[in-house]
């Protein structure tokens, strides 16, 4: 099942609601076409309701390396727009590419699931 789930990267930092809603559409889009979505807004969230305080390097650090233990989970990684431009997204390419992910770029559109039609 692991072919199954895809995890989206892309920037946050810089952009309204650290681009909160460009992942959670992507979440959506993508669900709709049969894939379990890793959504690291879902993180994010979670992760500023326990630390409320501005986020320093050792913060946001450890939530990098978080993130990257999720992708390692995944069979493919969807890239938002503008995710060159985004240190921790091309981080997650990087790591996606090394353990051979499936990936997909928003600039060709959302994929169908590989999986869907199978029992």
């Amino acid at each position: 099942m692991k072919l199954k789930t895809i995890y989206i990267a892309g920037p946050m930092s810089g952009y309204p609601g650290l681009n909160y809603e460009a992942f959670d559409e992507a979440e959506e889009n993508l669900r709709s076409l049969g894939w379990r979505v890793i959504n690291p807004a879902k993180l994010g969230r979670a992760f500023e309701k326990a630390n409320p305080q501005p986020w320093n390097r050792n913060a946001l650090a450890r939530l990098q390396h978080m993130e990257l233990k999720r992708l390692k989970k995944c069979g493919a990684i969807f890239m938002l727009y503008g995710f060159s431009e985004s240190y921790g997204a091309t981080l997650e390419l990087c790591e996606a590419t090394e353990h051979k992910l499936k990936t997909y770029y928003q600039d060709d559109g959302y994929p169908p699931c590989p999986e869907r039609n199978i029992a």
